[in-house]
């Protein structure tokens, strides 16, 4: 039963890895890229002058064309006309994917492991 556990662990600790580095992240998508009314959360803004401003917290209050957000603990509003490009919060299919996969060889693997050990223990 210790070797089950540990192969557990084991692919816990790794799946846990994977996910955090790869499946999710913030990426700026051309504000002609994204479906309307914006869905997502937003997490800042890149400006038509090329500025970017992160928000302080992710916000998803567009009213009347104008996001609205805190910006250094501050109200903050811009009309979409100023934004050439949102910061949104995506998920990446491909490694998602893979992790998905990964997982569930994984744990074809350590089902194997334990039938494997409890057969030879048996015989």
């Amino acid at each position: 039963m210790d070797m089950f556990k540990r192969a557990v662990s084991t692919v816990l600790i790794v799946s846990l890895v994977l996910y955090v580095t790869g499946c999710t992240s913030v990426k700026s998508v051309n504000l002609t890229d994204v479906e309307r009314p914006v869905s997502e959360w937003v997490f800042g803004v890149v400006t038509v002058t090329g500025e970017q401003v992160d928000f302080d917290e992710p916000s998803n209050d567009i009213r009347n064309d104008t996001i609205y957000a805190t910006v250094a603990e501050s109200p903050y509003a811009i009309g979409m006309d100023q934004v050439e490009k949102l910061r949104l919060y995506r998920t990446d299919a491909l490694p998602t994917v893979l992790i998905v996969v990964g997982i569930v060889v994984a744990a074809v693997a350590v089902v194997a492991v334990v039938a494997l050990a409890s057969w030879s223990e048996g015989s």
